[in-house]
């Protein structure tokens, strides 16, 4: 049987299928947190855009805000034109600091809306903010309605999509194993077979 050697590709092979699937699952996490990145930043324009909406330029009492960030599940902030927080459903507007200079803030000055993914200084959490930008009657910035959520729940299914990725990763290469153990089995008995019949047919 030494013309006959398919074992010495055996370890080779389950290393190569174990290798492949990791990084597949590897990869396919990765577009996975980015598609529901995606997905957020949608969620968030569209709910901001209500709550400017709701909102308008007049005033902004802050029963109404936080009843907003309720129904939306999301921190609302309403901005000046300047940086100056005019309400804030979780804290008080004349104790924070100017949000001129806020990546969101900017983008939705110049484009109308903006995103920004950072941590947050008050709560110390992962955010993803977005803010759109109110015009008022002349058509000039007349405030900017801005809202933030967790990207927590981003983590979380792709977390768990990793974690079932590499629960099956070692099922997946244990039955290629075992199916290509047989398929080896099976190989070598058939040529083993013919090989005989093929020596008592030359006599």
């Amino acid at each position: 049987m030494k013309n006959l050697s398919p074992w010495k590709y055996f370890f080779a092979c389950i290393f190569l299928l174990a290798l492949a699937l990791a990084l597949g699952g590897f990869f396919f996490s990765q577009k996975l947190e980015q598609n529901l990145q995606v997905l957020l930043e949608e969620e968030n324009l569209r709910a901001a855009e209500l709550a400017a909406r709701i909102l308008g330029l007049g005033d902004a009492p802050p029963a109404v805000v936080k009843e907003l960030a309720g129904l939306s599940d999301a921190r609302v902030t309403v901005i000046a034109p300047d940086g100056k927080v005019l309400a804030d459903s979780e804290g008080d507007p004349g104790s924070m600091e100017n949000h001129a200079d806020r990546p969101e803030i900017q983008a939705a000055a110049a484009a109308g809306w903006g995103h920004a993914i950072r941590t947050s200084a008050t709560i110390g959490t992962e955010m993803l903010y977005t803010a759109v930008r109110l015009d008022d009657a002349a058509g000039k910035p007349g405030r900017f309605v801005r809202l933030a959520r967790t990207i927590r729940r981003v983590h979380e299914v792709t977390l768990s999509f990793s974690e079932l990725v590499w629960t099956a990763v070692p099922l997946v290469v244990l039955l290629g194993a075992l199916a290509f153990y047989f398929f080896i089995e099976l190989t070598i008995a058939s040529y083993q077979n013919w090989h005989g019949q093929s020596s008592f047919g030359n006599r």
